[in-house]
């Protein structure tokens, strides 16, 4: 999977969470701008484990400033 196919998926998955339109949302903002609640970033990250195929822990809403910090980490696991 490529990093553009990863990005497009957490956009979408992201509006679906927040319901915003994902051409608003920047993948290059803080997670916090996007104000996930515990249950939202639980299940992100367990959808996000399944498409990604690499283990992910909902503490990386927090670990990762940005979801695109978080897209380049999922792609350094996968090599």
């Amino acid at each position: 999977m490529t990093s553009e196919q990863l990005q497009d998926w957490l956009r979408q998955k992201l509006s679906e969470e927040t319901s915003r339109d994902g051409k608003t949302i920047d993948l290059d903002a803080d997670f916090t701008s996007l104000d996930l609640d515990s249950l939202s970033t639980v299940s992100l990250a367990y959808e996000l484990e399944t498409f990604a195929g690499v283990v992910i822990d909902p503490t990386v809403f927090s670990e990762f400033r940005t979801p695109n910090e978080l897209v380049r980490w999922i792609q350094s696991q996968k090599k």
